[in-house]
């Protein structure tokens, strides 16, 4: 059985998401609405419910459902509705933060990974910067 799962971190690069999931195909563009992005304590990339308004962009790939990971610590794996670049609302599985703890500065390398995906996709780069607020 196949789901979509919504990337919005380390995944936003296709080949790190296809070498994770092997099956993973890049299915569209899409937004996760009233989350926010923030790093964990371990300086890994999460989403956090947040205020109305508030956004995550990511990516949409279809994926069988065996190769959806269990959660990391400190997360838990959702369905949510996610908005598609067409204007399409589907439902997606994603990995969301229990809580908003005190957040650390991600690795250089995963910064930058982010960094170059929300210039080559045409992403909010504010929401990105936004994260990264002590």
């Amino acid at each position: 059985m196949r789901n979509y799962y919504f990337a919005y971190g380390q995944h936003l690069s296709e080949y790190l998401a296809t070498t994770s999931f092997p099956s993973a195909r890049f299915f569209k563009f899409a937004l996760v609405k009233d989350y926010r992005l923030c790093f964990s304590p371990l300086g890994l990339c999460g989403i956090v419910k947040s205020k109305e308004g508030d956004y995550v962009e990511g990516i949409l790939y279809s994926i069988d459902a065996n190769e959806i990971p269990e959660p990391f610590e400190g997360s838990i794996k959702l369905s949510l509705p996610v908005l598609t670049d067409e204007g399409r609302w589907v439902d997606a599985i994603t990995f969301v933060n229990k809580e908003s703890e005190k957040s650390a500065t991600p690795e250089q390398e995963l910064l930058d990974l982010l960094f170059k995906k929300y210039h080559d996709y045409g992403f909010n780069r504010k929401n990105l910067e936004s994260a990264l607020e002590p």
